[in-house]
């Protein structure tokens, strides 16, 4: 008998951890972690990529260094590849810091296992970053 109302309190205690109360707050939606939110007018193209954990950043302006964390090479190349509106524009950050307005910038995808950057093929090794702006459909 004893074991029994053992059982039953052991069974009631842990049932009693399962309900939901009424009072749960029902979950948010998720915001897309590529998009930007353009809250700065007067911020640099290495400013919107510091927000992304993946990235190392060295330097401003047009002599900012970017890497992919986690990509290493025996090559002295290891700037990522920037796709900017699905054209290719090669490892120069500095033209395209210079080619786009980073307050246009709508979205940032970076790709980093090379399943993601087999299609860019050898150019892709050490990384790709996509950027999406404004005029991407114009």
């Amino acid at each position: 008998m004893r074991a029994k109302n053992s059982f039953l309190l052991l069974a009631v205690i842990l049932l009693s951890g399962c309900f939901v109360s009424k009072d749960t707050p029902k979950k948010e939606a998720k915001e897309d972690p590529y998009e930007i939110n353009n809250q700065q007018d007067n911020r640099s193209l290495a400013d919107v990529l510091r927000k992304y954990s993946s990235l190392t950043i060295q330097g401003d302006g047009n002599n900012a260094r970017i890497y992919i964390r986690g990509q290493s090479t025996i090559s002295l190349e290891t700037q990522p590849l920037f796709i900017v509106n699905n054209t290719n524009m090669g490892r120069n950050y500095a033209a395209v810091n210079s080619s786009i307005n980073a307050n246009e910038i709508v979205s940032v995808r970076i790709l980093r296992s090379l399943s993601e950057t087999a299609i860019y093929g050898e150019e892709g090794n050490h990384g790709v970053i996509i950027i999406k702006t404004k005029n991407a459909n114009k």
